[in-house]
């Protein structure tokens, strides 16, 4: 089972670490001005990943470090 331990927002990039099988790190930049989103993951796959939407929900509910 995946772990979120941690996210650190820093302006409009959040940076997190999870734990599943490996650890893998998630960067997300989100620009409100152009309404869009930048976001990767260091797993393996190649389309978004459930780390990704994991970190999405994290933010969403306000659960990083500043």
């Amino acid at each position: 089972m995946d772990q979120l331990i941690k996210i650190i927002k820093n302006k409009n990039n959040f940076i997190a670490k999870v734990y599943g099988s490996s650890k893998y790190e998630i960067n997300i930049t989100i620009y409100p001005e152009d309404k869009l989103l930048s976001y990767t993951c260091t797993c393996p796959c190649d389309f978004p990943c459930k780390h990704e939407y994991a970190v999405f929900l994290a933010i969403k509910n306000h659960e990083y470090i500043v």
